[in-house]
């Protein structure tokens, strides 16, 4: 797929990406500012962004005013090019990974066919955490691949602007905690 990703796609990432701790308000903010400044005609919703004061439920309202809450495939593939990047930057980011495309799903939130997906996928990464002789490192390209095809759905030029880094978190068999995005 090629060309400007449309205004409803990036709006559902975004409000993905904050509802997974993956940005903070003020990146969301940041992305309507350059949005304001490179569209002719405003939406109200668009405007209410920029004035929203980095406060995350008016920020929330004004995305979902934006796009709708389950996410287009186009939208689903620049989110996952986003996680993609993460989890190519950080591979101990796989739990987190999972996690959020888990929170995704459940919430019914990612395009139709891919739930099913998703819940396999995660259901593989906690087996594989609990039971020795599964390869954690298989679970991981599998998951790498569904991200790889997904993002080949995303509009072209939707990089991330920065690499994506929140913190390590360890699975529960290693001492640490598996994040709960939502």
């Amino acid at each position: 797929m090629s060309g400007v990703p449309a205004l409803k796609d990036e709006a559902g990432l975004y409000r993905q990406l904050l509802l997974s701790g993956l940005i903070t308000p003020q990146d969301v903010v940041a992305w309507a500012d350059r949005q304001i400044l490179n569209l002719g005609a405003l939406p109200e919703a668009l405007v209410d962004l920029s004035l929203s004061g980095g406060h995350r439920e008016r920020i929330l309202t004004a995305l979902g005013e934006l796009g709708p809450r389950e996410l287009s495939e186009a939208g689903f593939g620049l989110y996952a090019a986003w996680l993609l990047s993460l989890l190519r930057a950080e591979p101990a980011q796989l739990f987190f990974v999972t996690r959020a495309l888990h929170r995704l799903a459940c919430q019914d939130e990612a395009p139709k066919g891919v739930k099913d997906r998703i819940d396999m996928l995660d259901a593989q990464l906690h087996l594989a955490a609990k039971l020795p002789y599964i390869p954690v490192s298989k679970v991981e390209a599998e998951v790498r691949k569904f991200l790889e095809g997904w993002a080949g759905h995303a509009p072209t030029g939707t990089e991330p602007q920065r690499p994506l880094r929140p913190p390590v978190q360890f699975p529960p068999h290693l001492g640490g905690k598996v994040p709960d995005p939502d």
